[in-house]
């Protein structure tokens, strides 16, 4: 099994010829706004289907979750604001007050989601049009190029995660989007007692 290091290097240079190409925005120089988040960010993603887009494209989705204090937090909301100043350059005086993809836990959770999990957090919803590529504590490939080396839990994980950032205008709406580069999987955050016992109520109650 191949042994790599995604995440030694800040400007994140070792990507492997598997990942996904960076998108240029169309101005020479501006490319999307790249952040590592922390080993302590808790991420889900259903990496054996994928899922359609709002202008049908096919991609795997990632739930990126973050407690308000973790100094990641920072980063993300200074790479959007230089996605947003990107988009001021690309699109024009139309790119306003955009979208953003950071979501307050305090005021909004996801869908069929327990609220009170996304108290005193933010959460991302990133996504990639190929098989992000994912890593163990070892830096072991667990899948990348559409290639499952071992499963992946289907459960929430720790490990910091490679995200991209960049503007977008689709049917009239402004906004920043969130790509997912690399994962790596530090810990599976496996249900247990209560929190078992809860999520087994919500399924049946539905």
């Amino acid at each position: 099994m191949n042994n790599i290091n995604l995440f030694s290097q800040n400007n994140f240079a070792n990507i492997p010829q598997g990942l996904p190409p960076q998108r240029e925005t169309g101005l020479q120089g501006i490319f999307h706004r790249g952040v590592n988040t922390s080993v302590n960010t808790l991420w889900y993603g259903n990496f054996s289907n994928t899922a359609k887009t709002s202008n049908g494209k096919s991609s795997y989705f990632v739930t990126i979750v973050l407690n308000k204090a973790d100094p990641s937090i920072e980063k993300i909301k200074s790479a959007i604001d230089a996605a947003s100043n990107d988009g001021v350059k690309k699109f024009g005086g139309s790119f306003n007050s955009p979208q953003s993809p950071l979501h307050d836990g305090d005021i909004e959770c996801p869908q069929n989601a327990n609220a009170m999990d996304y108290k005193g957090k933010f959460y991302i919803y990133a996504r990639s049009d190929k098989l992000p590529v994912v890593i163990d504590e070892q830096n072991n490939l667990l899948q990348d190029n559409d290639k499952t080396h071992s499963p992946i839990p289907a459960s929430f994980c720790e490990g910091p995660v490679h995200l991209e950032f960049y503007p977008y205008q689709y049917n009239g709406k402004n906004g920043i989007s969130c790509a997912v580069k690399a994962i790596q999987l530090l810990r599976a955050r496996h249900l247990v007692g209560d929190d078992a016992v809860n999520f087994a109520k919500k399924i049946f109650a539905q």
